[in-house]
């Protein structure tokens, strides 16, 4: 497999954690002979070897691969009993991973889009085969959606019916995702997202200098941060401003971890 392609100097770019990756001095739980503890989260691959790196991406396919086949014998049982076509499936993901993207591997604080962009399948009664959908959507939006494709009634949430976008009677169903992510032991981490098709941009609520911003349009997969740049400070304004409007900041307390499996 290929590694993704990095921007020289990108990390330099991007609040200092990402640049100092995981803690050198931890020693990897299996090699210590403890039970596994916290042991950080990014890991710069400037630090493995390419092998190393190429046996992750490796495995992490080949977890594709178990996963793409056990769906597949989930809708061959579907379909030996009869209920196939009467049914909806749904298939997503709780998040994605960085493999070699950006100089990282693993998951953490960034909300880079190989993390947050996971797959939205559907497929049932009802629903155009082959349709594949750009518009602005959440996990926050499936219960919304599911009681919709039932025609149940559901109480008011922070998600949005998805029927009308799948049915093709509207394009879009937001002009913004909010993003948040609360740290474990460093309160510097917590950091707030807004998304929009054009914009990325992201605070660090405790760490003021701490600024991302991308222009989705030129760089899709956010290799350069643009705010160090002070003629895009007028757009980082607005979109914090929309942030504070939408979802003011809400740090919450951070505890020792005492362990994480």
């Amino acid at each position: 497999m290929p590694t993704p392609t990095i921007r020289a100097g990108e990390l330099e770019r991007m609040p200092a954690y990402l640049g100092e990756g995981d803690d050198p001095t931890k020693v990897p739980y299996i090699a210590s002979g403890e039970q596994p503890r916290e042991q950080g989260f990014l890991l710069r691959t400037d630090d493995i070897s390419d092998e190393t790196l190429a046996i992750a991406i490796a495995h992490t396919h080949g977890m594709i691969q178990m996963i793409d086949d056990a769906v597949g014998r989930l809708l061959v049982a579907l379909d030996d009993v009869g209920v196939l076509d009467d049914s909806f499936v749904l298939f997503t993901a709780d998040h994605g991973e960085l493999l070699g993207d950006h100089g990282l591997l693993r998951k953490g604080p960034p909300p880079y889009r190989q993390l947050l962009q996971v797959p939205l399948v559907l497929s049932g009664p009802g629903i155009r085969a082959g349709t594949s959908l750009d518009a602005l959507t959440s996990h926050l939006d499936l219960f919304a959606t599911i009681a919709s494709l039932l025609g149940l009634p559901a109480p008011a949430t922070d998600g949005t019916d998805l029927k009308p976008l799948i049915d093709g009677r509207v394009a879009d169903v937001r002009d913004f995702l909010f993003g948040e992510y609360h740290p474990r032991r460093d309160p510097c981490l917590y950091n707030q997202s807004i998304i929009s098709k054009e914009w990325r941009f992201t605070r660090y609520p405790n760490q003021p200098a701490w600024r991302e911003l991308f222009d989705l349009r030129e760089d899709p997969w956010e290799h350069w941060n643009l705010f160090p740049e002070r003629a895009l400070g007028a757009q980082a304004r607005a979109l914090s401003a929309v942030l504070d409007r939408r979802l003011p900041p809400q740090p919450l307390m951070v505890n020792e971890v005492l362990g994480a499996y």
